[in-house]
């Protein structure tokens, strides 16, 4: 399944749980595996996986099937426990944290969206590691440029971060937070035109302007 909205996400990540979960094995150390983390860094992790809900709550209201909305609402609570466990402590037994028939209304969701509300795509596995690469090199061209005041030099460093860490966790961000780095970094030119001069800065735009494409669909790509 796509990662092009809240719900394929949130999908993606329950589906990882449920496979992870046992009688023997707690709620967190089954999220820590699901997320391919350390249990330390579990709660920030199903903090920004919570974020989602809250995405998919705005998304569905906005959306114009009154029948998905039903089906939303319906659901929505047992989505909603299965991240948060708010009936169960995180030292719990993590068996059945949610059912096969939630799981597979939350794919019909995602599938409804990915239609109506997608975000874009996530290009194959060897293209984003190679957008990583060209981060990494953006990133040492903007730690060089010495022709950048230092607040310019930290901002850019800043994006490309951001970037990077959307990059690494396209299963919580999607394409939306890979696309709006770039965005930001041309107002940021704007405001300041003096800096186009720089090559850094050259190098950074192109890498981002890259990578916009990468996640943009062709026809939203044109038309932009």
């Amino acid at each position: 399944m796509a990662l092009d909205n809240p719900a394929a996400r949130l999908h993606a990540l329950l589906t990882r749980l449920q496979a992870a979960g046992s009688s023997t094995v707690s709620i967190t150390g089954a999220w820590a595996a699901a997320l391919g983390v350390e249990a330390s860094a579990v709660p920030g992790r199903v903090a920004a996986a919570a974020r989602l809900l809250d995405d998919l709550d705005r998304m569905i209201a906005r959306s114009d099937g009154s029948n998905m909305r039903a089906m939303y609402l319906q659901y929505a609570p047992r989505w909603r426990e299965a991240v948060l466990s708010r009936e169960r402590g995180w030292g719990s037994p993590s068996d059945a944290l949610i059912d096969a028939g939630s799981l597979a209304t939350l794919g019909v969701v995602a599938d409804f969206l990915a239609v109506e509300e997608s975000e874009g795509i996530v290009p194959p596995a060897a293209e984003i590691d190679e957008l990583r690469r060209s981060l990494a090199e953006a990133m040492d061209a903007v730690r060089d440029a010495h022709d950048l005041p230092p607040g310019v030099r930290g901002l850019f460093l800043h994006r490309l971060h951001d970037m990077l860490w959307a990059l690494d966790n396209l299963d919580l961000t999607g394409p939306d937070a890979v696309k709006a780095v770039p965005e930001r970094l041309a107002g940021l030119v704007a405001l300041h035109p003096a800096i186009r001069r720089s090559p850094a800065v050259k190098t950074v735009m192109d890498t981002v302007g890259a990578a916009w494409q990468a996640f943009t669909p062709v026809g939203d790509a044109a038309r932009a």
